[in-house]
């Protein structure tokens, strides 16, 4: 589990026009003065969950919350949750399966910042299997999104996307 608090303050007007293009709302979208019409401050947190069942099965769950506290309530939060499990069919080789939901209001997050990859203004599902060999240490990673977007937008549209991954020396820290 983790929690924190996030403030963005003065972000550059470069940051601000890509994250226009990726569902934030702005004042101005050229590239010379693009400014957030709201700034990003508030509280986010997450939490991760494997409960073993038996010898070869655990299950899973994830969620993920977000509050821009800087923004108007219908724009300002973001959520994901998921659930699945994980079978281990022998110590090299266990596989993962998981379906979720998530939401991202336009003034959630800055979402060029947004390392999990998703974009702001978008609803949708995903499903995601994951193939572990765990002697090579290695995952292969497929994953399927569909995406509509919550708020009318020039830049965007509905989105499905098909991701397959490769993770080489995949190791806990």
């Amino acid at each position: 589990t983790r929690l924190g608090y996030f403030i963005f303050k003065d972000l550059p007007s470069a940051v601000a026009q890509k994250s226009y293009l990726l569902g934030n709302r702005v004042d101005s979208a050229t590239d010379a003065d693009a400014k957030f019409m709201y700034e990003h401050e508030g509280v986010e947190a997450s939490t991760k969950v494997s409960v073993p069942v038996g010898m070869r099965l655990s299950l899973i769950a994830n969620a993920d919350y977000i509050k821009n506290t800087q923004a108007p309530t219908e724009l300002n939060t973001a959520y994901s949750y998921s659930a699945g499990g994980e079978i281990l069919f022998s110590p090299l080789l266990s596989v993962a399966i998981t379906g979720g939901y998530f939401s991202i209001a336009p003034d959630a997050a800055v979402s060029y910042f947004n390392a999990r990859g998703y974009e702001t203004n978008r609803v949708g599902y995903s499903v995601e299997g994951v193939f572990k060999f765990n002697r090579e240490k290695f995952n292969l990673r497929m994953k399927y999104t569909d995406a509509e977007i919550m708020y009318l937008s020039t830049t965007q549209s509905r989105e499905k996307t098909l991701s397959l991954k490769l993770e080489t020396a995949y190791e806990s820290i």
